[in-house]
């Protein structure tokens, strides 16, 4: 019998388990792809690093005190890239304002826009936990500010849709400053920040290293698809392709779809509850390009410019991952608002992104491509989503020993 069984090995997964063998147990991790990382999906092919999944991680204390542990070095971008960003507006980039200054001189906003936002601490909060992030914003920043900043960036997170998403549960630090200060502008000036704080991180190797080195003295079984779950006393059997597993412990560290399939046996209408999460789809392309890059980060696109391209990052100005004399630019397609994408052929996506980003950048052709479609990439916080964060409270409620984890909680 095994002290515990983590059904997943991607990052909540692998973490998990490294944080169980820390403490003295010895957990088996099972994992049905013949590889560890879930959406972290990273290959090393010609002296390149593609990212075809997550592009880096916000390096927050817990992480970084993680990579000490591990003796891993992390890799940060300069200031100068990271802190330059663009929204692709009316036909052109334009530089989104990175300071206050900037944000009273440059012509990114407009005058009234300015004056808008500029309102913002004197409007009364408000307690509705029904609000998405559309009416949040326009409520509290002005319809212009929802338009050319939150939007893009929003999509640039979840792909998704702000008139659906959730203000409590998608953006709950913002969401958080108005619960606390009655203002966005106040709170964040009493915080000295908006958002979450840490800088971009990656390794040597991509993001995949710091798994990899987690993952070291792990038990691992790859390649081992995970049937079903039953419970007799208080034992747990798994049920796999190439055998039956017993524990008294199991994290299941997968997509909800994925939970959903495994916990049918224990808690049937629970666990089907968590297959009516909604998941946006990705395309992932990462393009070596002879063309010269911006400086800077990226760009997104607002939904009203009609691309199929959501956003693009500038991979190699943020980190050394190519050869001198070329570029990797990483482009993302599709989302909740063009998810027809997702069923359109590669030729036909690569095509029209290829025409999109010419008008955009003037890149014309790719030297190479790498290309991955996520079918199901990001689950969606959308209004009403606790619904879905009290059950799985409720089925590791009534199944001591069944924990569940995952980007989705």
């Amino acid at each position: 019998m095994k002290d515990a069984v983590v059904i997943g090995a991607g990052v909540s997964g692998i973490v998990a388990a490294y944080t169980l063998k820390k403490a003295g147990f010895d957990p088996l991790v099972i994992e049905k792809e013949p590889y560890i990382g879930g959406s972290t999906h990273t290959l090393r092919e010609d002296g390149r690093i593609i990212e075809l999944g997550v592009q880096s991680v916000l390096g927050q204390d817990e992480f970084m005190a993680f990579t000490k542990e591990l003796n891993l070095k992390p890799l940060h971008p300069s200031k100068e890239h990271a802190n330059t960003r663009y929204v692709y507006l009316n036909g052109q980039l334009k530089r989104m304002p990175s300071n206050p200054i900037e944000f009273l001189t440059s012509d990114f906003f407009s005058i009234f826009g300015k004056i808008r936002l500029l309102r913002e601490p004197f409007i009364p909060p408000k307690d509705d936990p029904k609000e998405s992030i559309s009416d949040f914003v326009t409520r509290r920043l002005g319809k212009e500010f929802l338009d050319k900043v939150v939007e893009p960036f929003v999509c640039g997170i979840y792909a998704g849709d702000t008139d659906k998403l959730s203000a409590k549960y998608a953006v709950r630090r913002v969401k958080a400053l108005e619960d606390e200060y009655g203002s966005i502008i106040k709170g964040s000036m009493k915080k000295k920040a908006l958002g979450p704080q840490g800088e971009i991180t990656s390794f040597e190797g991509g993001l995949l290293t710091f798994l990899e080195k987690m993952a070291s003295g792990i038990d691992i079984s790859l390649e081992s698809v995970a049937l079903k779950i039953t419970k007799k006393d208080d034992i747990y059997t798994i049920d796999t392709k190439s055998g039956k597993i017993q524990t008294k412990s199991i994290l299941i560290a997968t997509p909800a779809y994925s939970a959903s399939y495994l916990l049918r046996n224990l808690t049937w209408s629970m666990s089907a509850e968590l297959d009516q999460i909604e998941y946006a789809p990705v395309i992932v392309i990462s393009a070596i390009v002879k063309h010269p890059l911006p400086k800077g980060f990226g760009f997104l696109i607002p939904r009203k410019e009609n691309t199929i391209m959501l956003g693009a990052l500038f991979s190699s100005n943020l980190f050394k991952i190519c050869k001198e004399d070329e570029n990797i630019i990483t482009i993302y397609v599709g989302g909740e608002r063009r998810k027809d994408v997702a069923d359109w052929p590669e030729e036909k996506i690569i095509s029209q992104v290829k025409k999109e980003l010419k008008q955009i950048l003037g890149i014309e052709d790719f030297e190479k491509y790498y290309f991955k479609k996520w079918k199901k990439a990001i689950p969606q916080y959308n209004i009403g989503y606790e619904r879905f964060i009290n059950t799985v409270k409720d089925i590791e409620k009534m199944n001591e020993g069944v924990f569940i984890a995952g980007n989705y909680i």
